[in-house]
């Protein structure tokens, strides 16, 4: 009678434990990102992205809403939001909804073409203009972030990226017609 007590209680705890851990892995929280143009500093939605890491991927669905639900270190990968040396990275700690605003550069370079636009991959903008001429994008401490020579849009001769010191970091060179001849990452 007693071991069927203990087996009966054995049971139901076996039972709760897995209910709690069946719960805790259905915890989920809403990331919804924004970016604000150095240019206009008006933010707006971003509507395609994903948060990565080693071990996953989270994408964000046709609302510009991700539904994460592992807490960690992850990567914030959209081509809207290309800073050109390294992604933003975002800390989730706890299963609370983030609604997170990112800066966007003065210059960048356009990767997926769009049905609104001229524009290709490969060109690219300064507050949504095609470069031409020597452009140089700056970051909020005021070093250099990229640096480069363009004739209507494309990259001519070379595009450098520097880390947040102001340290070289990259180096693309390009021919006279916009294209890629070689990328060089400096070591550390």
């Amino acid at each position: 009678m007693r071991s069927d007590k203990l087996r009966a209680r054995s049971v139901r705890l076996l039972l709760l434990f897995l209910l709690i851990q069946g719960h805790v892995k259905a915890q989920s929280l809403r990331y919804t990102c924004y970016k604000k143009s150095v240019c206009t500093n008006h933010p707006s939605q971003v509507k395609r992205f994903s948060l990565s890491n080693s071990d996953t991927t989270f994408r964000s669905d046709e609302s510009g809403v991700c539904y994460v639900n592992k807490l960690g270190s992850y990567f914030l990968l959209s081509s809207e939001i290309d800073t050109g040396v390294e992604p933003p990275k975002v800390e989730i700690t706890t299963f609370e909804n983030i609604q997170d605003t990112v800066q966007t550069w003065a210059m960048y370079p356009i990767l997926i073409q769009s049905y609104a636009d001229d524009l290709e991959p490969g060109d690219w903008l300064y507050c949504d203009n095609r470069c031409d001429g020597v452009k140089i994008d700056y970051y909020k401490n005021g070093q250099k972030r990229v640096e480069g020579k363009f004739k209507k849009g494309k990259p001519v001769s070379y595009v450098r990226f520097y880390d947040s010191t102001g340290k070289v970091v990259n180096v693309e060179q390009y021919s006279k017609d916009g294209k890629k001849i070689r990328s060089v990452r400096l070591s550390n």
